[in-house]
């Protein structure tokens, strides 16, 4: 899976960023490595998800509750303040988020894998 966070810009640029064209292509950017890696992408919001993928043969977006196995990292700084309550741990062991209600979009090829799973 891939996990967007919360995308920022830096106080001296953001006066001047286009902050929806820089949204856009940041979430545009992901909705393309999933697709080429095969993976679901979650993300918090989704409007602009939803658009990118709506009306086209790209793979369905929907809200999905979930846990993410965190794998451990031998050792490397995990900063995510997304994914545990934690901040700037050092995980030697696997860890198991709360449950995430994001917003997910699944490309074609696996919506339709897991379509046929499902009952």
């Amino acid at each position: 899976m891939l996990w967007l966070e919360a995308t920022h810009t830096c106080f001296r640029g953001g006066r001047n960023a286009d902050r929806q064209g820089f949204q856009s292509a940041v979430i545009a950017h992901a909705v393309i490595k999933a697709e080429a890696m095969g993976v679901p992408l979650a993300m918090d919001g989704g409007g602009e998800l939803q658009r990118l993928a709506e009306g086209t043969p790209r793979g369905k977006v929907g809200r999905e509750k979930f846990r993410v196995v965190l794998r451990a990292s031998n050792g490397v700084v995990e900063a995510s303040d997304y994914l545990s309550h934690k901040h700037d741990w050092v995980q030697m062991e696997d860890e198991m988020t709360d449950v995430k209600h994001k917003t997910v979009f699944r490309p074609s090829a696996i919506a339709t894998k897991r379509a046929k799973q499902e009952p």
